[in-house]
């Protein structure tokens, strides 16, 4: 990830070495619709292939 340069992007979304690598606590993002992410995590998950109804869990075949 790092290099990609993808760190950067998930850094935004409160993503850590720790909570990536050891089962730490999920970051805040996790919990929240793409609705409640601010400008700049919306578009750090952009950036690593999010988009709005990926994020908040509308399953790919419903999607259209």
């Amino acid at each position: 990830m790092v290099y990609y340069g993808y760190d950067e992007y998930y850094t935004v979304l409160g993503w850590n070495a720790n909570n990536w690598d050891n089962n730490g606590e999920l970051p805040e993002s996790e919990g929240l619709y793409w609705d409640q992410l601010t400008p700049e995590q919306q578009a750090a998950a952009s950036q690593v292939c999010y988009f709005r109804d990926l994020w908040d869990g509308v399953s790919l075949p419903n999607y259209a």
